[in-house]
């Protein structure tokens, strides 16, 4: 009968690897996940801020130019709008992001 009795410590060594397999999976996706949406995020935010530039420069004047606030040109942002007979084109750039508007003149 000595022989006869199991070790349940064994089971219970597999079951606690097992959930701590899991839970390291889970988290691994969670941050796989979180970090997506913060790039996501970010990239959204280049978007909008670009689109806001293009706006700016369709906006002004011919022949005049647009100051771009510190925070924009410390992240290497640029407005170049181009005036000509039959329309304007604004191209804004923002850290390698770029965002190009033509407006074309109706007669």
């Amino acid at each position: 009968m000595i022989g006869s009795q199991k070790n349940p410590r064994g089971f219970a060594t597999v079951l606690a690897v097992a959930s701590l397999l899991l839970v390291g999976i889970s988290i691994a996706g969670l941050m796989r996940r979180f970090s997506t949406e913060a790039r996501r995020t970010q990239e959204e935010t280049d978007r909008a801020q670009l689109r806001q530039m293009v706006i700016a420069g369709a906006m002004s004047k011919p022949n005049a130019v647009v100051q771009l606030p510190d925070v924009l040109s410390g992240m290497k942002g640029q407005l170049a709008v181009r005036f000509e007979k039959d329309g304007s084109t604004v191209t804004a750039q923002l850290d390698g992001r770029h965002e190009r508007f033509v407006l074309e003149a109706h007669k």
